[in-house]
Order: C-alpha cells, then sequence, then structure tokens
C-alpha cells in the first residue's frame, strides 16, 4: 500500500547531513552500535499516523516548503534573507517537527494510560451504581487506547508556530571543529532558569524557553526569550561560534532528547559521538517514563488536591559561553504571551469541530 511508510523525520532534513543524498550514518542509543544505512528507512515506521495513508502525502507537500525555507538559509548563511512568510514557514517547520516524532507520541501514548490509570479508574471505583454492576477486578484489567490524543497534537502544531514569533531568532554557525549532529527527535526545547525537576519548563510558550535544531553539520536555529537571555557574542541574526565546547554541549541535548538514535554526516564524527555517547551514559538513562504524574494540594492545609501530568524535563544544566542568563522573577506568569495564546485558541478552536450535516 502507497504510503504506509510513514516517517516522523522528514527525508529533506536528513538530506542536510548527508555527503551523497541517499545515505545517512547512525548511532543506536540502545545498543551503543555505528551504522551507515539508507535514509529513506530512517525515523519511520508502518501506519505511524494510523491507517489513513492520505496523511503521509499530505505531510510530504507541507514538507517540500519548509525544505524550500532552510535551503533559503543554508545558501545565504543568514536569517535576514527570509521573507515575512518564509519565517513563519520556518517556525512551523520546529512547533511541527517538535510534536510529529515517535517521542512525542510515546509521552501522548504515556500521558493517556497515567491518566486512566491514576483518575479514571479511582474515579469509576467511587461510582456506587457503576460498581454495583461491575467488579473492581474487572476495571482494573481494563486500558484505554486513545491514539487522537497524539494526531491532535501534530495538527495543533501546524498551528503553533504562532508561538514563537516572540523569541529572538539567531543562526548558530560552527567554525569549530565540531559538527551538529541531530536524533530522531531534534527540535529541543530547554530552559535554562526554571528548573523545577517536578514540572519541567519546556512547553512551547513557557517563560525563558530556549529552542535548538540544528539544519545541517555547520548551522543551528537557535530561539530565546529575550525576557531571561541575552547573548555574549552577536553580529546581526547570526552567531558564529569557536567554541568547540558549546557546539559539543548543544549536540549532548541530541542525546538527551533523542527517542534512540543519533545521526551525524560522516564517519570522522564517530569518535566525537563515542565521547558523547560515555559521558551521557555515565550520568544519565534513556530508560523509564517520557511523562510524570504527581498530586498537589490545592492550596496550604486543603484536604483536596489536583493530579497533575507533565513531561520529563531534561535534567542536565549546561550552560553555553555565549548565552547570558538572566533571574528567576518572583511571579512565574503561565504562558510567555497572553495575546499570542489566545490568538493560538482562536486559530484553533474550530480545528476538530464536525461539520454539521
Amino acid at each position: 500500500m502507497e504510503n504506509k511508510w510513514q516517517h516522523f523525520v522528514p527525508q529533506f532534513y536528513f538530506r542536510l547531513f548527508s555527503n551523497d543524498q541517499s545515505h545517512i550514518f547512525g548511532y543506536h542509543l540502545k545498543g551503543k552500535k555505528h551504522y551507515w544505512d539508507k535514509i529513506s528507512n530512517q525515523a519511520a515506521k508502518n501506519f505511524f499516523y494510523g491507517e489513513h495513508v492520505e496523511i503521509e502525502k499530505d505531510f510530504s507537500q507541507i514538507e517540500r516548503r519548509f525544505n524550500d525555507v532552510l535551503k533559503k538559509i543554508l545558501e545565504n548563511g543568514s536569517l535576514s534573507g527570509l521573507t515575512n512568510e518564509e519565517y513563519l514557514e520556518m517556525l512551523r517547520f520546529i512547533s511541527f517537527q517538535h510534536k510529529r516524532t515517535e517521542s512525542s507520541k510515546k509521552a501522548a501514548e504515556d500521558h493517556v494510560d497515567k491518566f486512566y490509570e491514576n483518575v479514571m479508574k479511582p474515579f469509576m471505583k467511587s461510582n456506587k451504581e457503576l460498581m454495583s454492576k461491575v467488579a473492581a477486578e474487572d476495571i482494573d484489567k481494563t486500558s484505554l487506547n486513545y491514539p487522537a490524543a497524539f494526531l491532535m497534537g501534530v495538527a495543533y502544531s501546524l498551528e503553533a508556530n504562532i508561538l514563537l514569533i516572540d523569541l529572538v531568532p539567531i543562526l548558530i554557525e560552527s567554525q569549530s571543529e565540531e559538527d551538529f549532529i541531530f536524533s530522531d527527535n531534534p527540535v529541543v526545547f530547554y530552559n535554562l532558569i526554571y528548573r523545577d525537576p517536578s514540572h519541567p519548563f519546556e512547553g512551547i510558550q513557557y517563560p525563558a524557553l530556549l529552542v535548538f535544531c540544528p539544519i545541517s553539520p555547520k548551522y543551528c536555529l537557535f530561539l530565546f526569550d529575550p525576557e531571561y537571555y541575552g547573548l555574549n557574542c552577536e553580529k546581526g541574526n547570526i552567531l558564529i561560534l569557536k567554541n568547540k565546547e558549546d557546539i559539543r554541549k548543544i549536540n549532548k541535548l541530541q542525546f538527551h532528547n533523542s527517542f534512540g538514535n543519533i545521526y551525524y554526516e560522516n564517519s570522522i564524527n564517530e569518535a566525537k559521538v563515542n565521547e558523547l555517547s560515555k559521558d551521557f551514559f555515565s550520568k544519565y538513562s534513556k530508560e523509564g517514563d517520557l511523562t510524570q504524574i504527581r498530586e498537589i494540594k490545592k492550596w496550604a492545609g486543603s484536604n483536596s488536591s489536583l493530579v497533575v501530568l507533565s513531561g520529563k524535563g531534561i535534567p542536565e544544566k549546561l550552560e553555553f559561553s555565549f548565552l547570558k542568563c538572566g533571574k528567576l522573577k518572583r511571579s512565574v506568569p503561565a504562558v510567555r504571551n497572553i495575546k499570542l495564546h489566545e490568538l493560538f485558541e482562536e486559530k484553533t478552536k474550530n480545528l476538530f469541530k464536525q461539520t454539521p450535516k
């Protein structure tokens, strides 16, 4: 069946890092093995988005626009040549790619599973009328499969580019001996200011957000919240890095963000990937759930509580020589820009409404 092999990282993106435009070097984290394989085999699964094969075809059309924009950036070595429409497409690529991966899909499934186990099952067992008809053991045996949780997030992400327009865009150019690498989850949302491990501030509209997205071995897109950060060296929207340690730290974020695979341009980078892998696995693990659940009191002394589901943030704090970090604010807003948040809600409020017959 045509289009059943569905990619969650587009093939054009791999080609930006490929020498022959058809193969890529990779590193499998679980097996700690390097390989060289066809791009068409990477970051894809049969019916990843479901059996509606038109989705892959539709995504391919969207990806052509993304490809054109990223190629223009690389040809110019700058963001300044982008039109307003092209810049919004660049942001759409970031928001869309962040939500369409296997890591994002597994996180959505984990959210549903934890919600069902920790909220819905106790709620059902507290219903006396229901329990007069159903045994608790039967409820315990049930599970909930809700693929729409992931697909809705993917659909919303196509409009979520507007939630990034308040961030400052920078194109990082590596002039060091270190190349940028990427993973099967290449768009990294990161926060160096608010680092509560029980509630990571790495959502698309969280204050103090940083976004890293490599687009070639020598270039990486970088967005930052100007309310909390400043750059130590800046020339327009281009940041030239000669410090290989900064590049190494950006690459390390790809290890944290990856679901299972790291990719790089050529075999010269194999030893450097090995070093990063050794450093990463000496302190961290890829095992465990992608999400977490916790119960918090509504207020001090209250008997009532809320169940909060969230993702697991990047645990390592990596400081960069080019980035000036501000201070924690006494009052932290739920979103960076409420007007953008309201605009997003307005644009998406009818996204899943059925047309009346």
